[in-house]
């Protein structure tokens, strides 16, 4: 016979609700295969997450400690998953609609996959991020450090050649290359390729994107319940952000599911009051940090929300739950996101110090909030009496959020028509004024390169989902803020507080060149898929007031479908279009002509950016770099230059080297040609750019000519080839 208990029991001063379902020995013997099924499927969305952040750890680590190697990192894999099993949080009830709801999530996130890596990106030359993600990635397959070590003599020779480099990002001479940013993306993609070489590389983001899909169901499904929790995963899947920041290798989908798992964790850890998962969150928003220098301000939210769990409370237990809870959490955040920043220290540090101004503020705000918000807690004499206010007035107090809330949408949504935002500055040798001029002139907008259009970040969002469901998605926070004012939901208040917060600070300023698509890769781990399930939320509150319709229910279901489902029309041209596609077969070619000696990347850099590190990690560790080419510092190189094998020179512009005999200017050793989506200002992205890039190549001799490898072209590697 079945018999619901409700236990209570102490944990570290914590007064814990537990419910138990007593069942006798045999029925539990008795459970089907289909129910026990049943359970993996609606559990699978949040061990899948709670995996994924043990298998980063261990990746995290061993890049940290340069043991990055097979045999090593994949035991300690399967430990790390195998210990974390048993703080996965506790899955939501079992019943059909949550059994369908996790099914159809998981066939969804499944089809995605298969789907987008049919179009994933191979972009080569180091223009952006992406690039250099994968380029790091195909290294880190036959080396156990993410640092790119070169021949010991390039640096005696770049010492000797005034205006020689070795180091493309840093414009340094040594002989070690540190790549810019967090290791951990091109470490999971180094994972894929452990198991299936390069195409593992190439796709494996998109791997990750999936598994941010399900994720943001997993948390969906919390905040709207299982069926309905599926919508704003089906948005995410057809729109454009989460595709295009997975098709190549972006940090984003990473953090996303770090987000996710901590929201998820907070949701659970508040209503059951589970210290285990308080600290769980910790790890996931400190992880956070793993994946992207900015995670901090992740951490500092949490915080922030968990500090008005803790000081909103009347009586004094569960106060000092709530200074508990910040504690544990506190206790899980710090060694990951010290992780994260020993990382960049060791294996970035001038990313680290460029990034310092905006960086240290943040982490120093983190034992600020900490001491704020356990001391306004613990100063119940001060603080209780606004807590016994607010409870008393709840519901006043829940119109006045309301009204507050709209107003500040009103402000956000407006600000193109009153404000305008100059944060745009050159730092680290990069025109960033220049690239938005350039843009702005391309458009007939006008030219002002300090531009940053911080003002435009609510438009950008309606830009890819539609006006109607950024207001559904307005509507939507109103709406959480009244009811968790009416109810005192502590776990809806968090799920509230911190993308708020992080909004505030994005869409505010949003602290990235603000061309489409690639500034909404800030709005991607928090803005976008919270704007997402706070949209579904509105449109699930007007549909649920209908009850008494049935008729309009379904009609107002049918018309979320629609909604949802209608920015996939935003795509055009752009959803078959894989990027780059020719640049790595020709950086190939390039490296099976260079022979083994010293490879000489001469004049501008190509149009898809630098292939001076695409040699370096997939070619030679004898690379270098001379921007303004003459036959003096030409002949330096062979002069200075006592390694063995030919000083093969590569020029992507004919005239950029003086050549011993006539070359045919249309009629380069090697051709690319490839299509990218179209960079823009004032719109989202409509429009591929057709781009090539051609090479000449030659041996160099004393006198600083290059005598040319071959007259005869290779045949054109076209788009989708």
């Amino acid at each position: 016979m079945l018999a619901t208990t409700a236990v209570y029991r102490k944990v570290t001063g914590m007064a814990t609700a537990v419910a138990t379902i007593e069942v006798d020995a045999p029925q539990i013997g008795r459970r089907s295969v289909p129910q026990r099924l049943a359970r993996v499927v609606v559990s699978l969305p949040d061990r899948l997450m709670t995996w994924f952040l043990a298998v980063s750890i261990v990746v995290s680590v061993a890049l940290l400690v340069d043991e990055f190697r097979p045999i090593l990192v994949f035991p300690a894999m399967v430990l790390a998953v195998i210990v974390t099993s048993r703080f996965v949080p506790k899955s939501p009830e079992m019943n059909r609609a949550a059994v369908a709801g996790a099914g159809a999530a998981l066939l969804l996130a499944m089809a995605w996959y298969v789907v987008q890596r049919g179009y994933t990106a191979e972009m080569i030359g180091l223009d952006r991020d992406p690039s250099q993600y994968t380029l790091s990635a195909l290294y880190l397959i036959n080396h156990p450090t993410p640092d790119v070590a070169l021949d010991p003599a390039l640096p005696g020779l770049a010492a000797h050649v005034p205006g020689l480099l070795t180091d493309f990002l840093k414009g340094d001479t040594g002989a070690v290359n540190h790549i810019q940013g967090n290791d951990l993306l091109p470490g999971l993609l180094a994972v894929f390729g452990w198991v299936h070489g390069t195409a593992g590389v190439l796709t494996g983001n998109v791997a990750i994107g999936a598994l941010a899909l399900l994720c943001i169901y997993a948390v969906a499904r919390r905040v709207l319940g299982p069926l309905w929790g599926l919508a704003p995963m089906l948005l995410m899947a057809v729109t454009i952000p989460l595709a295009a920041f997975s098709r190549m290798p972006y940090t984003e989908p990473v953090a996303l599911i770090f987000v996710c798992g901590m929201l998820v964790a907070l949701w659970v850890a508040l209503s059951t009051r589970n210290l285990r998962l308080f600290a769980l969150a910790g790890v996931f928003a400190g992880a956070t940090m793993i994946a992207r220098i900015d995670g901090g301000l992740i951490v500092v939210a949490a915080l922030a929300a968990l500090s008005l769990v803790a000081i909103a409370p009347v009586t004094a237990v569960r106060r000092r739950e709530g200074r508990l809870a910040m504690l544990v959490f506190t206790c899980g955040a710090v060694p990951a996101a010290a992780l994260g920043w020993l990382d960049l220290y060791v294996h970035s540090p001038k990313y680290l110090f460029g990034l310092s101004g905006e960086l240290n503020p943040v982490l120093a705000a983190l034992p600020v909030v900490l001491a704020l918000g356990v001391g306004l807690s613990w100063a119940r004499p001060l603080t209780g009496p606004l807590s016994r206010a607010l409870l008393r007035h709840r519901r006043k107090i829940a119109i006045a959020a309301g009204i507050l809330v709209a107003l500040g949408c009103i402000v956000m949504v407006t600000r193109p028509w009153w404000l305008e935002h100059h944060f745009i500055k050159n730092r680290d040798g990069g025109d960033y004024i220049g690239g938005v001029s350039a843009r702005q002139k391309a458009e007939g907008l006008p030219v002002d390169g300090t531009k940053s259009y911080d003002e435009m970040t609510i438009n950008w969002l309606a830009w890819y989902i539609g006006w109607t469901l950024v207001a559904a998605a307005l509507l939507g926070a109103v709406l959480a803020a009244v009811r968790f004012c009416r109810r005192r939901e502590p776990a809806l208040l968090v799920m509230w507080a911190i993308p708020t917060l992080v909004a505030l600070v994005y869409l505010n300023r949003i602290s990235i060149t603000p061309d489409q698509v690639w500034a909404l890769r800030r709005l991607l781990p928090v803005v976008i898929p919270m704007t997402a399930i706070s949209a579904v939320f509105a449109l699930r509150a007007v549909v649920m007031s209908l009850k008494r319709f049935r008729f309009l229910r379904a009609v107002g279901v049918i018309a979320t479908v629609a909604l949802v489902l209608y920015p996939a029309v935003y795509w055009g041209p752009l959803w078959t279009a894989r990027e780059g596609v020719g640049t790595y077969t020709l950086v190939n070619q390039i490296c099976r002509l260079a022979g083994d000696g010293l490879i000489v990347q001469a004049g501008p850099y190509p149009i898809m950016g630098s292939a001076m590190p695409a040699l370096q990690e997939t070619c030679s560790d004898k690379v270098v770099t001379m921007n303004q080419p003459t036959l003096s510092s030409m002949a330096q190189i062979k002069a200075n230059w006592h390694g063995s094998g030919p000083i093969t020179v590569v020029a992507f512009f004919p005239d950029a080297v003086t050549w011993s005999k006539p070359i045919d200017p249309h009629k380069p050793l090697a051709r690319a040609v490839f299509s990218r989506w179209e960079s823009v200002l004032s719109h989202r992205p409509v429009n591929l750019s057709l781009q090539q890039v051609s090479a000449w190549m030659g041996t160099l001799d004393s006198t600083g000519m290059v005598t040319p490898l071959a007259t005869a072209p290779f045949p054109a590697l076209l788009p989708g080839t």
